[in-house]
C-alpha cells in the first residue's frame, strides 16, 4: 500500500499481474478494502511503508481486526523501488511495494514501529500541544 493524507493505493501482486485499487483515507475507504481481502483465497502480506502519521490509522485497524501489517523502512524501500522504475505516482509506488514484498518476502527490512499505547499517547501529546498553542493565540488574539 502507498498511503497519503487522503487516500491510500493498493496493489495486490500475484507474481504475473497487478490489480490496482484506491480507497479513501477513512473508516468506509477502511472497510471497502477490507471487503477486498477477504476475497483473495492465496496466502498474501499487507504492507505499507512508514510515512509520517498517515499509515497508523489503517495500521490500527488492521490490527484490531486481527490482520498483521508489515511496516516498511521508507529508506531501504526507497532504494529498492529506484532499480524498478524511475517514475514517481501513487499507483506506481504500490505495484513496486507489492513487487518488493512478493521477490523479498521475510527478508524486507522492516521499520522499528512504536506499540500501539506509545501512538495513542503520542497523538494525545500532539493534540494537548495544538489545544496548549491555541489557547495562547487565543489570550493574545483578546
Amino acid at each position: 500500500m502507498d498511503i497519503s493524507s487522503t487516500k491510500f493505493d493498493v496493489a495486490i501482486f500475484d507474481g504475473k499481474k497487478f490489480k490496482h485499487f484506491v480507497f479513501k483515507q477513512s473508516y468506509d475507504g477502511f472497510n471497502e478494502f477490507l471487503d477486498v481481502i477477504k476475497n483473495i483465497n492465496d496466502e498474501y502480506m499487507i504492507a505499507m511503508e512508514s510515512i509520517g502519521t498517515y499509515h497508523l490509522a489503517l495500521k490500527q485497524f488492521l490490527n484490531e481486526k486481527g490482520f498483521s501489517v508489515l511496516i516498511l523502512h521508507p529508506y531501504s524501500l526507497k532504494n529498492f523501488m529506484r532499480s524498478f522504475n524511475h517514475s514517481k505516482t501513487d499507483k506506481i509506488d504500490s505495484k513496486n511495494i507489492a513487487k518488493a514484498i512478493y521477490i523479498l518476502r521475510e527478508y524486507a527490512i522492516r521499520s522499528s514501529e512504536p506499540d500501539d499505547l506509545i501512538l495513542e499517547l503520542r497523538n494525545l501529546l500532539r493534540a494537548r500541544k495544538n489545544i496548549a498553542k491555541s489557547l495562547a493565540s487565543l489570550k493574545t488574539h483578546l
